[in-house]
């Protein structure tokens, strides 16, 4: 869970385990500090577009470090 301005809040274990990124790595943190290829594409588009509506999205995206579509 992130807040308004994308600091991580809230990070679980299944998000540890898509995202190949540790709790400690990423709590309290920019969620793009620990991603820097979303800066700027589709997934950072979508989030914010998220962040603006305050409605719930859904895509679908695929994460190379972990070879999946989550």
């Amino acid at each position: 869970m992130v807040n308004e301005q994308l600091i991580v809040k809230y990070w679980n274990k299944s998000a540890e385990e898509i995202l190949f990124v540790c709790k400690s790595e990423i709590l309290g943190k920019h969620l793009w500090e620990g991603f820097d290829d979303f800066r700027g594409n589709a997934r950072d588009t979508k989030y914010r577009e998220f962040m603006k509506k305050q409605e719930n999205i859904h895509f679908e995206t695929y994460f190379e470090n972990s070879q999946k579509w989550s």
